[in-house]
């Protein structure tokens, strides 16, 4: 019976309607947060809170190409007493393409990233530097694929909850230097447009 039931249960959560069509415009706002542990000449803790926000335009059922807009707020903590605390925001843009597996309620997505452009502002707390040089603003453009798993569960036929892995590299998984790496997001999924 248990067995049953749990089948059943599974069932309903699983099937459904469908949930995203070619030509649905999708938004995602998120938060998220990255924390990681670095062990190398000098130990430090990251901490980065993230807002993005995505557009996307779904060129398939379950292929969708678009923009992801957001904030960072970074906060560099040395474990020693010679280097000093470090800060930083950033407002960027990323060109994204995503790929949802299935096309049911419970939908596992990929997406990947090439480049990043952004505005950051950085502030280094060293009390040597004059104060007028602690914080420096520029453009920046970032470089090299990004990738990010996830699943979406919709609740309803155009909202959905969802959570992913952010910032997900080769060159995270190659260094021997990262203690702890922990990059998390939790969301929401709007469709709209092409209406049914």
């Amino acid at each position: 019976m248990k067995k049953t039931l749990t089948i059943i249960i599974l069932s309903i959560s699983l099937s459904g309607f469908s949930q995203t069509e070619k030509g649905d415009f999708v938004i995602t706002p998120t938060v998220g947060w990255n924390t990681l542990s670095i062990s190398n000449n000098s130990d430090r803790d990251v901490f980065q809170a993230r807002l993005p926000i995505g557009f996307h335009k779904y060129l398939s059922d379950r292929l969708a190409v678009g923009l992801l807009f957001y904030f960072d707020y970074n906060s560099i903590k040395p474990h020693v007493s010679n280097q000093f605390e470090q800060n930083s925001t950033r407002v960027g843009i990323l060109p994204e393409i995503r790929y949802n597996f299935l096309r049911t309620r419970l939908t596992p997505f990929i997406a990947g990233r090439i480049s990043d452009i952004g505005y950051v502002t950085q502030f280094y707390d060293n009390p040597a530097t004059p104060v007028g040089l602690r914080r420096i603003s520029q453009f920046n453009l970032q470089n090299g694929l990004q990738m990010e798993v996830g699943v979406s569960y919709f609740v309803k036929d155009r909202f959905g909850l969802q959570v992913k892995l952010i910032d997900l590299n080769a060159g995270l998984f190659n260094r021997t230097d990262f203690k702890a790496y922990l990059p998390i997001n939790f969301g929401l999924q709007f469709i709209i447009n092409n209406p049914r």
